[in-house]
């Protein structure tokens, strides 16, 4: 079993990777934990349990930052997510000004991408939570009149007096981040058999061997090795022309 845990911002997000982890072909390899978390609550990891951990936005640099060691995939938003929320805040709100607020890596030609719905953009990038009061309110005194960004940021820019649009990922987003982690998975796995396989052929071989590395390193030798030196003598990590 591949073991996932998938950080979901939103309750929608949530029912909709369900339904891509039901459908997808891996679907009996796929144990999958989804929690709900915002970006206030600290994401709780235990350690060792998880293959990969699958989050977004400022969750996703809290897990990178408190679990370094932990294999990680990031749900990327793409440009046809923020075009979508574009089109049903204008919809539903008619805005003259719009906010595109968030941690986003990659937000080209978003500004120019909305004047097609005939609305006045600007992007306002933050790095942690911590700084959305005061970017909103910025945004807020600049004349927008509502908000795109994440769930969180969404309700924080309603308790402004702000329209709010969700950024919603998107079906085929959930299913590259699955299928990342799955490959990712798959290749850790191959990579501890082979060590282990190496390993085997090194510590049990009636001959012997040494390993050194581009620098004239040693850095592995049998037992073989040790006893026709008398045990004694530490080579390793030692260069070889000594």
């Amino acid at each position: 079993m591949i073991r996932l845990l998938f950080f979901a911002p939103y309750p929608a997000m949530k029912e909709r990777l369900a339904r891509v982890l039901k459908a997808h072909p891996e679907a009996a390899r796929l144990e999958a934990t989804i929690v709900l978390n915002t970006v206030d609550q600290m994401p709780e990891v235990e350690a060792g349990r998880y293959d990969v951990v699958i989050a977004r936005g400022y969750t996703a640099l809290k897990i990178q930052k408190f679990y370094p060691t932990q294999p990680f995939i990031e749900l990327s938003i793409s440009g046809y997510d923020i075009v979508q929320a574009i089109a049903r805040c204008t919809e539903q709100y008619h805005p003259k000004k719009i906010a595109i607020c968030g941690f986003f890596s990659e937000l080209y030609e978003v500004e120019e991408i909305a004047r097609l719905f005939h609305v006045q953009a600007k992007v306002y990038q933050t790095k942690s939570y911590t700084e959305l009061d005061a970017t909103l309110r910025s945004a807020k005194d600049s004349g927008c009149e509502a908000v795109i960004g994440g769930y969180f940021i969404a309700q924080a820019a309603k308790a402004l007096g702000l329209h709010a649009t969700v950024i919603r990922a998107g079906e085929d987003n959930l299913l590259r981040a699955v299928n990342a982690a799955v490959s990712m998975a798959d290749s850790m796995r191959a990579e501890r058999v082979r060590a282990e396989t190496y390993k085997t052929i090194i510590y049990t071989s009636r001959d012997g061997i040494l390993f050194i590395d581009s620098q004239g390193i040693i850095q592995v030798r049998n037992h073989v090795i040790r006893d026709m030196l008398g045990g004694n003598i530490g080579l390793l990590y030692r260069p070889l022309a000594e």
